[in-house]
């Protein structure tokens, strides 16, 4: 029985163009649909249902992901192999590094080609693949068949600063809007106790790469992620917000600044 297969991260192509209307479109279901999902990347992750992203996904279209994938495998190539050899699929299967396997198997009738579902389906992949033919004849199979999604950081911010809002909210404070009011704000987050335990633990600013999820920013006042091709930060002025605000800086303004910053 062939089998969809896409790439869980597809929604973060996806999502933004849908960030208008989405709280007025209807739920792609009639009654709430669990499918199942075989999720697991970079050795250690696998899809989790606590996760905010999973959350929101669930709330938007009517339909909860259940992940079948085991954390008992530390290899996520091994766990992929596993999964095909067992014959048993799930209804998405998801992963990195795995694009020449989907283009592999599904031309070998594993997985179900995702042309038609695009096509009746999906009208702002198929518009972002109509506007981007590199991209489209990239992850298409030599057979004319699309078996997968690819994650396309698309736009101008590729990654962004995240920052607590909650602690902004205590101290009375607004996001900041330069590298000098940054500045200000964290050593605000440093010295005036914005997680009230009494203490001066907080940590103003922390990066992370390679996770699934903010959950690493939660200990620190802000976290930054660096967009890979125009050499510049943004800020994300909203929690759970989708669009990051013009405010950016370029990397060598960054630098300075963190220079700064670890001076004190």
């Amino acid at each position: 029985m062939k089998r969809i297969l896409s790439l869980a991260l597809a929604s973060a192509l996806i999502a933004p163009q849908l960030a208008t209307a989405q709280e007025a479109a209807p739920k792609i279901v009639d009654k709430p649909l669990e499918m199942t999902i075989h999720m697991h990347f970079r050795d250690k992750y696998v899809w989790k249902d606590d996760w905010p992203t999973a959350k929101e996904l669930q709330r938007l279209t009517g339909i909860k992901l259940k992940n079948t994938a085991s954390n008992a495998t530390t290899i996520s190539r091994e766990a992929f192999n596993l999964l095909m050899a067992s014959g048993d699929l799930p209804d998405i299967v998801a992963g990195n590094e795995l694009r020449h396997d989907f283009v592999r198997y599904g031309m070998e009738g594993a997985f179900q080609p995702l042309n038609d579902l695009i096509e009746k389906h999906a009208p702002n992949l198929k518009k972002f693949l109509a506007s981007n033919p590199e991209i489209k004849k990239a992850i298409t199979a030599p057979d004319g068949n699309i078996y997968w999604i690819p994650y396309v950081p698309d736009g101008k911010y590729a990654r962004g600063w995240f920052i607590r809002y909650d602690w902004l909210d205590k101290l009375g404070l607004k996001a900041p809007q330069t590298v000098d009011e940054l500045y200000t704000v964290l050593q605000a987050f440093r010295d005036k106790d914005p997680n009230g335990n009494g203490q001066k633990d907080e940590v103003p600013s922390s990066s992370v790469s390679r996770t699934p999820s903010s959950n690493g920013f939660w200990s620190s006042g802000t976290g930054v992620r660096a967009d890979r091709t125009s050499h510049t930060t943004s800020m994300w002025t909203g929690a759970g917000s989708s669009t990051p605000t013009p405010a950016t800086t370029t990397a060598p303004a960054c630098e300075t600044s963190q220079n700064g910053m670890r001076k004190d």
